[in-house]
């Protein structure tokens, strides 16, 4: 006789399964911390590094913190606008705002630069009735960034003079790609609010279906084109506080070469796959300014130094959270010019 041997249950193959994507899961969040910190060490010389910190000095530090804060105001400020756009009722004030976003970006230090956004979206969820929306003016506030830095990278890029390894219409296409992209999930919601089919369609789909299906677009065109112009502005800010490190840190690299790179390597470090991008972000400052005649350490001191820029606004997040843990700041603090 054959003996009968019983065949695994479904539910100890759903847990295999389970226990296999923790794994591999792990071993994806491990390589990602790993691989970049084991890079960064292979391009660490002592005495280059030492050399390049030398040629950076206080002043382009100074004047980098500085861009960046200009960009976080700018940012509270576009917040702010997109917040009251998508009928927000008792809109934070400004500095309220921009409080929320330095705890935000404190939270941004763990990878992916996701747990920042959804902390500052909670933070204010107060300002509107259904729980959805105040997710959704986070993503268009990322996605209005995301398409401001495209259009501005692809503008920079263009010229015969750009030593680009690969075909100059890959690479801008593939950023009109990513602009337009951004542009269609920042068109989305008036697409879902003007179509009662697609709107019927999403109510029918399980878990956050009936949410998107409520979802409206924004109201006041110039409203948004001010946010639109915002973004570009705190992109330039970003882009300028790379080029003014890189600058200083390698004097032999073309200047302008450098400033007309800059917008392409925020885009490149849009979303950091690392805490705080390390390795990442001074990977791609290596590879993507040695086309302006930039020494490979001195880019990578230089990735390291606006990494330094961000720590001081972290921990100003940091001490915000604390300070209201304490109660030193009392909310809600809403602009009753909002209401």
């Amino acid at each position: 006789m054959i003996p009968y041997e019983p065949s695994a249950s479904p539910d100890s193959s759903v847990r295999g399964r389970g226990y296999f994507s923790q794994v591999a899961r792990l071993v994806l969040r491990g390589a990602l911390l790993v691989v970049p910190a084991v890079w960064l060490a292979g391009k660490l010389h002592p005495v280059a590094l030492i050399g390049a910190m030398g040629q950076l000095g206080f002043v382009p530090l100074v004047s980098s913190l500085a861009l960046v804060l200009l960009c976080f105001a700018a940012g509270a400020l576009r917040w702010q606008i997109l917040l009251r756009a998508y009928g927000g009722v008792g809109v934070p004030r400004f500095g309220v705002l921009l409080r929320h976003l330095l705890v935000g970006f404190y939270f941004n230090l763990l990878p992916g630069s996701v747990a920042g956004e959804a902390v500052r979206a909670h933070r204010v969820r107060k300002v509107f009735a259904d729980g959805a929306t105040t997710y959704l003016v986070v993503l268009a506030d990322r996605l209005m960034g995301l398409a401001g830095l495209a259009a501005l990278a692809a503008l920079t890029l263009c010229g015969a003079d750009l030593p680009i390894r690969l075909p100059r219409a890959v690479v801008v296409l593939g950023i009109l790609f990513t602009a337009t992209a951004a542009l269609g999930g920042l068109l989305a919601p008036a697409v879902i609010e003007r179509s009662a089919a697609l709107r019927r369609i999403l109510q029918r789909l399980p878990g956050a279906g009936a949410q998107l299906a409520a979802l409206r677009a924004p109201h006041g065109k110039m409203t948004i084109v001010t946010a639109g112009a915002l973004s570009l502005c705190t992109q330039i800010c970003v882009a300028l506080a790379c080029a003014v490190l890189v600058i200083y840190a390698a004097p032999v690299a073309d200047p302008v070469m450098v400033i007309r790179l800059a917008p392409f390597v925020v885009l490149l470090t849009f979303i950091p796959l690392t805490p705080g991008g390390f390795g990442q972000r001074e990977a791609v400052f290596a590879a993507t300014f040695a086309l302006a005649g930039a020494p490979e350490d001195a880019s990578v001191v230089a990735g390291l130094a606006l990494f330094a820029v961000g720590l001081p606004i972290a921990l100003a997040g940091a001490a915000c959270l604390a300070l209201e843990r304490l109660g030193v700041f009392v909310e809600p603090a809403f602009d009753s010019s909002s209401k």
